[in-house]
């Protein structure tokens, strides 16, 4: 049980890593649901795909380039994942999206 409650934080930090940001997806355009959709389904070609697309569109959303981040990290594109934290980085950020993600870029 006490290996259990050690790793639960280690747990909820990966889960965090991994997951895009939902909190939003009322305030985003239609690309960038399509791009959540994407990525749920792990298919992060597509997702990345949406996602710059709906930058295109609204090129200073911190959750979208948040989540294209994770979509890029997915596939490897890590230079340009962290070129996208530092877009999701702004400041109009909330707070809780910007914890999100300090904890995964540092």
């Amino acid at each position: 049980m006490k290996y259990c409650i050690s790793l639960f934080p280690w747990a909820c930090l990966i889960a965090m890593l991994f997951i895009p940001s939902f909190g939003w997806t009322a305030d985003f355009n239609d690309p960038a649901r399509e791009g959540v959709t994407h990525y749920n389904r792990e298919e992060f070609d597509p997702a990345t795909a949406k996602f710059q697309a709906s930058l295109a569109e609204e090129p200073d959303n911190p959750e979208v380039a948040y989540n294209l981040a994770n979509s890029q990290y997915r596939l490897g594109r890590y230079e340009e994942a962290v070129g996208s934290f530092k877009k999701a980085l702004t400041n109009s950020t909330p707070p809780d999206l910007r914890q999100k993600i300090l904890l995964q870029h540092g």
